[in-house]
């Protein structure tokens, strides 16, 4: 459930997950990780900033 509705939330494409209507990157708001709360709670995410480098992401 917690990945259906991290997709639906998620407005770009990125590997895999790709979307007709937002069919480019966007790694100014969407470079980050979507997890559970807890080991056991299938429903609420949890959104985690992701460190960025000097170096460009590929893909």
């Amino acid at each position: 459930m917690i990945s259906i509705k991290s997709a639906i939330n998620r407005l770009e494409s990125r590997g895999a997950h790709a979307r007709e209507d937002y069919p480019d990157r966007d790694d100014e708001n969407w470079s980050q990780m979507v997890g559970r709360e807890t080991p056991t709670d299938a429903t609420t995410a949890r959104v985690v900033g992701v460190m960025r480098t000097a170096a460009e992401p590929t893909g």
